[in-house]
């Protein structure tokens, strides 16, 4: 038996280490014992699944989603003149090639311009092409 206090101090904490040592391994070699004893039994790792054959469902197969649609690109249309539509070529959403025409344009005051120009075919024209 140790006589001093500093003795006493030391062996306490000895016995005290030795206990949370032993409190800490046991379970887990408990717990380890207990893996490999479920590890090598006969129906280990066996799990049972239900399975069945793919087959195709009765009735109409349509799925509907939510969602929108946006052009990526949008070109503004500007008149060369000022006129009235006289006949529309297309409508909305129909698919058009480039130079195709999309409308006619009644353009009563542009008429009038030509009209009143000289009759010679050489100016009218070129005068034609300037405001066209």
């Amino acid at each position: 038996m140790p006589k001093s206090r500093t003795g006493w101090g030391l062996l306490i904490g000895a016995a005290l280490l030795a206990l949370l040592v032993v409190i800490g391994i046991v379970p887990r070699v408990r717990q380890n014992a207990e893996l490999i004893a479920a590890s090598t039994a006969p129906d280990a790792g066996i799990v049972q699944v239900s399975v069945i054959a793919p087959k195709r469902a009765d009735g109409p197969i349509d799925l509907v989603l939510p969602s929108n649609i946006q052009a990526i690109e949008e070109a503004a249309i500007y008149a060369r003149t000022n006129g009235y539509v006289r006949e529309r070529y297309v409508d909305i959403g129909d698919r058009v090639a480039a130079g195709k025409a999309l409308a006619q344009i009644d353009t009563p005051e542009l008429r009038r311009r030509t009209k009143a120009l000289p009759a010679s075919p050489p100016i009218a024209s070129a005068s034609w092409n300037v405001t066209s």
